[in-house]
């Protein structure tokens, strides 16, 4: 049992990370202005990686959760015993607590304590390996982008793979000049 949790928290982020990375990239070559301003000033990788976790990350929903006890959320009782889920990409979407939400914008700070995010999840459940998952996207990103100044789409067209609560790219055909 031991050695199966640790494998767990080993490749937890793997899959995660590898679609975040494959997601920030076609939403980076799809808003140009985004990436030209990343290119123009690379210190802001840090807060576009955080902007891309936000707009595109690769977690749609969490897993199921129980009530231990009857609470108030948002105006509605959820009584012991029952399910709740978060749909982060809902609440990362959502207009009183971001701006524009469905823009992306690269320069977008939060004026929150943390993230401003909900897509490395919250208190107990805020992800181990987000600090690497941070890092990694940022180092891939730039390094795609600095050495295929000209990386383009091959095909406007994407196709994801089914999977549930997870936004995944089937493949993401590029044209690198």
């Amino acid at each position: 049992m031991f050695r199966a949790a640790r494998q767990g928290l080993a490749t937890a982020g793997h899959e995660t990370t590898a679609n975040l990375i494959g997601n920030g990239a076609l939403a980076l070559l799809g808003h140009p202005a985004q990436l030209r301003a990343l290119r123009e000033h690379p210190g802001l990788w840090p807060t576009a990686v955080d902007e891309l976790v936000r707009w595109c990350g690769s977690i749609l929903i969490t897993q199921l959760r129980y009530a231990t006890e009857n609470v108030e959320v948002g105006g509605q009782v959820v009584r012991a015993g029952e399910a709740v889920q978060l749909v982060v990409v809902s609440a990362n979407r959502d207009p009183r607590e971001f701006d524009d939400p469905d823009r992306l914008d690269v320069t977008r700070r939060s004026s929150k304590p943390g993230d401003g995010h909900i897509g490395f999840g919250l208190g107990a459940h805020y992800c181990l390996g987000a600090a690497l998952a941070r890092q990694e996207c940022e180092v891939a990103l730039r390094a795609l982008f600095e050495r295929f100044p000209d990386a383009s789409l091959e095909s406007p067209d994407q196709t994801w793979v089914p999977v549930p609560g997870l936004r995944q790219l089937a493949e993401l055909r590029l044209r690198l000049h």
